[in-house]
């Protein structure tokens, strides 16, 4: 059930960047508007605004905490402990996010290790996707459209 609720999450999101590509955007739309809105004005759009706020506030969370969290921490918990289970989420975590720089990487490790930690407290992905959910929804409202 989780690989398919993964499976289809990932190809709605694919669907939105393939979308944006043919509108003429990167693909790394959502991370540019994260970011600061990237150079074009076409980045702070409300229509591209709400796309980023679908991407970011539902289809990634639930795409990332169900690989993350639910396909790779739960089992590796299992079978080796917490630690090495939390360290190996938090790294492909933090490569799902593409970020190279040492402020970015610390900053999505440090959100990799928070949900797994949320996973841990609320003992399933419920709590994790919620609050990855809601951190993702705050950066994009902060950044929508004047």
């Amino acid at each position: 059930a989780l690989a398919v609720v993964a499976a289809g999450t990932l190809l709605l999101e694919g669907a939105c960047r393939l979308w944006l590509v043919q509108e003429g955007r990167p693909v790394s739309f959502v991370h540019d508007v994260l970011l600061g809105g990237g150079p074009d004005p076409a980045f702070r759009a409300w229509p591209f605004f709400a796309l980023t706020l679908l991407v970011s506030g539902l289809v990634g969370p639930v795409a990332e905490e169900v690989v993350c969290r639910g396909l790779v921490y739960a089992p590796l918990r299992r079978h080796r402990g917490i630690l090495p289970a939390l360290l190996v989420s938090a790294a492909l975590f933090t490569a799902i996010h593409r970020t190279f720089d040492p402020v970015g990487v610390l900053i999505v490790a440090t959100g990799g290790v928070l949900f797994a930690a949320a996973y841990e407290l609320g003992r399933g992905l419920a709590a994790p996707v919620l609050f990855h959910a809601l951190y993702n929804t705050i950066l994009v409202v902060l950044r929508r459209p004047e």
